[in-house]
């Protein structure tokens, strides 16, 4: 399946179905970060649920320390 995440197509491996899978095959840590698809916020309580589609747009948002 193809997506995108943060304006760049990425090809994803048969076994990503959900925003959690996602979040694991990028090494994306739960704490300190905001995930939407197509625009809507998935609250982390759902990443383990929320499905993901062919041609999602997928914005993935990480807090940084420092400034």
């Amino acid at each position: 399946m193809e997506i995108t995440v943060n304006n760049e197509l990425k090809k994803l491996p048969e076994e990503t179905r959900t925003v959690a899978d996602l979040a694991n095959l990028l090494k994306v840590k739960p704490q300190g970060t905001a995930l939407a698809v197509n625009g809507a916020l998935v609250m982390k309580s759902n990443w383990g649920t929320h499905k993901l589609q062919p041609h999602d747009n997928v914005m993935i948002i990480t807090a940084a320390y420092g400034g």
